[in-house]
C-alpha cells in the first residue's frame, strides 16, 4: 500500500511542519530591502527638511524686499527672482539685493 510520505522530505516525516522557528536571533537580522527603504525614507526626511528651510528663507527674503525703500516694479522683480530660482535668487538677493528700512513697518504705505 501507497501512504505517499516516501516523497515527502525527511524534516516533514518528522512533523516538522507543526513547528515554527521563532528564534530571536533569526527574528532581529537586518532585511536588506527594509535597509533600503529606511535609508531612501532618510532621504526623502532631509529633502523635506531643506525644502522647507529654503521656503522660510525665500518669506524672509520677499518681506526684506518688500520693506525697502526701493520701487514697486524693481521690488517685483526681485520677488519673482527669489521665487522663480530659489537657490541663485536667494544668493544673488543676499549678495546685491535690496534691504528693509530698520524701524519701518513693512507693509506701511507711502
Amino acid at each position: 500500500m501507497h501512504h505517499g510520505n516516501e516523497a515527502l522530505s525527511p524534516r516533514l516525516q518528522r512533523g516538522a511542519v507543526s513547528q515554527i522557528n521563532l528564534n530571536p536571533q533569526r527574528l532581529q537580522q537586518p532585511n536588506p530591502i527594509h535597509a533600503i527603504g529606511r535609508a531612501l525614507m532618510e532621504i526623502g526626511t532631509i529633502w523635506i527638511i531643506i525644502a522647507a528651510l529654503v521656503i522660510l528663507l525665500e518669506i524672509w527674503a520677499i518681506w526684506h524686499i518688500i520693506g525697502s525703500e526701493r520701487r514697486a516694479e524693481r521690488k517685483m522683480l526681485w520677488i519673482v527672482f527669489v521665487v522663480y530660482a530659489p537657490f541663485p535668487g536667494l544668493l544673488f538677493w543676499a549678495w546685491r539685493g535690496p534691504r528693509a528700512v530698520k524701524g519701518r513697518a513693512v507693509l506701511q504705505e507711502k
